[in-house]
């Protein structure tokens, strides 16, 4: 836009901050010149920032990995569902996507509306059941209607 208005007008003299604009623009490569300079200034805060979120990433996947909790919860849910769906093509399955956990709270109590799959769910896992399957199958008549 400087350079048409400076062919438009050849008289007119460029204020201060235009006579910078025109001049950094004649610079060869500038925008990648500045774009490196950013990238060189800014790196070692960038990279720390990144080491201490993969630091904290690599914790939480260490402890949802070594979890002994998390992974009786997530057999309780699967047993849980598995009962649910006893008789289909998606019962007795060896696991679930992670996205069915959203939806938990679809599947409602026949008595208690109020209550859902997620109520069901941790009741069982809060009063320590011993042998989950059974308990899954025991508890989770109410949510099955046949």
């Amino acid at each position: 836009q400087l350079e048409e208005a400076l062919k438009e007008n050849p008289g007119v003299p460029l204020a201060l901050p235009e006579e910078y604009m025109w001049q950094i623009s004649r610079i060869p490569a500038f925008q990648a010149r500045i774009s490196c300079w950013s990238f060189l200034l800014n790196y070692k805060e960038t990279a720390t920032s990144c080491g201490v979120m993969f630091s904290e990433f690599t914790k939480i996947q260490r402890a949802v990995r070594n979890s002994q909790m998390l992974q009786k919860l997530l057999a309780l849910i699967l047993a849980v569902g598995n009962y649910l769906n006893g008789g289909t093509e998606r019962g007795q399955a060896d696991g679930f996507d992670l996205e069915t956990l959203t939806k938990l709270d679809s599947v409602k109590d026949n008595v208690v509306q109020s209550r859902d799959a997620r109520h069901l769910i941790f009741e069982m896992f809060f009063c320590g059941a011993q042998d989950m399957g059974q308990l899954a199958k025991e508890s989770s008549a109410s949510f099955y209607d046949r």
